[in-house]
């Protein structure tokens, strides 16, 4: 439906890989195909969509911003309580990155930009839905 042709798996927990792969596979996703890599930096390598999701509940870095390209879009999904991140802070920081976020108050607790100062500027995603950002904040 997205045109999404390739899954590209990692997990430091080989089994917990192998059981998202197996999960993937059940759904039987034609002309899909899951990869399991042995790192984060050869999974996202040639991705357009890039999902995070760890339970580490400690402030990791589980991207670097020489992992990320032009125009790939990241979800960084794990980082969900204070003191937990997975993304490089300069990743966010990068004169093209467009950092929306679910609600701004609760992402400044906990989520990615718990690590850049209270002025750093993101859009919220309602406001994205809405029509109510300014566009070129979204497109560059």
């Amino acid at each position: 439906m997205l045109g999404i042709t390739q899954f590209r798996l990692y997990d430091v927990d080989e089994q917990a890989m192998a059981k998202l792969a197996g999960n993937l596979q059940a759904l039987d996703l034609r002309d899909v195909r899951v990869v399991l890599c042995s790192s984060a930096g050869e999974a996202v390598q040639g991705a357009d969509i890039v999902t995070t999701v760890t339970a580490d509940k400690r402030n990791a870095i589980i991207l670097t911003p020489e992992m990320i390209t032009p125009g790939m879009h990241l979800n960084a999904v794990g980082g969900d309580c204070p003191g937990k991140t997975e993304l490089h802070a300069d990743i966010l920081r990068r004169a093209d990155a467009r950092v929306i976020v679910e609600y701004e108050p609760q992402s400044r607790i906990e989520g990615e930009i718990q690590q850049l100062p209270a002025d750093f500027a993101v859009t919220e995603f309602a406001d994205v839905l809405s029509g109510t950002c300014n566009r070129t904040h979204l497109t560059g």
